[in-house]
């Protein structure tokens, strides 16, 4: 089931809170297949903006990533009756990028998918995306705590 997650309802999803909370929104978040893209504008008010280059350091964009996906889990486990469980990043791995920053005013796209999945591990393949353009890809794996 593909749905679109709007940034209210991603307050309810996510643990991060307040300048932590780094997405704008969920543009497409299939739980039946665990596929997310999520879209953000980048703004010189967040957090790990740099003023001197102008832009968010490319490897912020893994914490994007975690959050698509973790905002994925939790619409899974909402979808089923349950509730969200915490994820752990075990790795990033793979990570590589076309740019060292991406600049104020551009929109990123970040698009997950899961490559394996073992218990409670999962590992997804993500691309990243700079106003419609790939940047970069890379690999996290995460565990979901078991309560």
């Amino acid at each position: 089931m593909q749905m679109r997650i709007g940034y209210n309802e991603l307050t309810g999803l996510l643990p991060q809170k307040s300048k932590m909370r780094l997405i704008d929104e969920i543009t497409e978040c299939d739980s039946e297949n665990f596929l997310v893209e999520s879209r953000t504008l980048i703004r010189d008010s967040c957090i790990f903006f740099d003023k001197e280059s102008g832009g968010l350091p490319n490897y912020v964009l893994f914490e994007f990533a975690a959050q698509s996906v973790a905002a994925l889990m939790a619409k899974k486990a909402e979808l089923s009756g349950g509730k969200g469980k915490i994820g752990f990043v075990l790795s990033v791995s793979n990570m590589a990028f076309d740019l060292d920053s991406v600049k104020s005013g551009s929109e990123v796209a970040v698009k997950a998918a899961v490559e394996s999945q073992m218990d409670n591990v999962l590992s997804f393949q993500a691309e990243f995306f700079a106003d419609d353009k790939k940047i970069g890809s890379g690999k996290l794996t995460l565990m979901e705590s078991e309560n």
